[in-house]
């Protein structure tokens, strides 16, 4: 008897404590990420700015429609790395980052800012397969354009032009195709929306991160759009 009770205290001691957090308390961690991650994108988005108009000016002229092609030509490989990088940044510190964060705060775990962001960017690497190349356009491009799911704020203001728009909605066939679009791109990032969570926290591949996501969608997704209604209905009322 008093073996086992040693043997209880022990475990107790090795068990790590479980931080309780108060609605207030969660806030204020998941505000602390956000301002300081704010404030660690200037660095990227002013870098990108700066290059890009040492690039620009480097070609001796202003770049127009008619010389963009030669204004450009060494220079285009080096935008597009470029701006991989500062999606980059912005998918570990908005995205990858937040995940991990929410694993913390939900598991009673303390959260480090630069830790989460350590962790993002060692995940980085799964991404480099073709379906992790999906999901990074649909965080970057499918997401803004259909108002559902992850986003950044580097493209969250992503539309597509007036002018391609009154083409597209001046011909029937053309709008039915659209809106098919559309509803193709909600449909699978609804589909594949947990696919983040099981790569970060369950060691997934793409693969099997999207397989796992359809599965939970499938088995709990009427019960999900029934909260994500209930919060959507909350969100209009008090933004009313």
């Amino acid at each position: 008897m008093e073996a086992k009770e040693k043997q209880n205290n022990d475990t107790e001691k090795i068990r790590p404590k479980v931080r309780k957090r108060t609605i207030f308390g969660t806030a204020v961690e998941i505000w602390r990420y956000r301002f300081i991650t704010m404030l660690l994108l200037i660095i990227p988005s002013r870098f990108f700015d700066n290059t890009m108009e040492l690039l620009i000016n480097s070609s001796g002229s202003a770049v127009t429609t008619a010389n963009i092609k030669q204004a450009l030509s060494w220079r285009t490989p080096l935008v597009i790395v470029l701006t991989i990088v500062l999606i980059i940044f912005y998918l570990v510190f908005e995205v990858l980052g937040q995940v991990y964060l929410s694993r913390d705060i939900l598991t009673g775990e303390d959260s480090h800012v630069f830790r989460e962001i350590g962790q993002g960017f060692r995940s980085i690497p799964k991404f480099f397969t073709p379906r992790g190349f999906l999901l990074v356009f649909f965080i970057v491009v499918a997401a803004p354009l259909c108002g559902i799911g992850f986003s950044i704020s580097l493209t969250e203001s992503l539309y597509i032009p007036n002018f391609i728009t009154s083409v597209i909605f001046s011909n029937h066939i053309y709008s039915l195709l659209y809106f098919a679009v559309i509803l193709a791109m909600i449909f699978f990032v609804f589909r594949w929306g947990f696919t983040f969570h099981a790569m970060l926290l369950d060691n997934m591949s793409a693969k099997e991160g999207m397989k796992r996501s359809s599965e939970l969608i499938k088995e709990h997704g009427c019960d999900f759009v029934k909260r994500l209604g209930g919060v959507f209905l909350l969100t209009m009322l008090i933004g009313f």
